[in-house]
């Protein structure tokens, strides 16, 4: 709300090595925010990480999905 992208960016990135790099959510929101701050690194690491860990159909997909956001958007 207060437009702290890079105070977000870095509690979402703390927040997921606090939980061992397993939080889902915290990867979706660091892809979301080192897209918008031009974080390649954060960004393609996170959805690296999805991809690795995806099982289920959907969120195999999903996470395609966000790989490919982060590279068309990086492009």
């Amino acid at each position: 709300n207060k437009h702290m992208i890079d105070a977000a960016l870095e509690g979402f990135k703390k927040a997921d090595k606090q939980d061992g790099g397993n939080c889902f959510d915290c990867k979706k929101n660091i892809i979301k925010y080192g897209v918008v701050r031009g974080d390649w690194k954060a960004a393609e690491a996170a959805a690296e990480q999805l991809l690795s860990r995806a099982q289920a159909d959907n969120r195999l997909a999903l996470a395609h999905f966000d790989f490919g956001f982060v590279y068309c958007r990086r492009a």
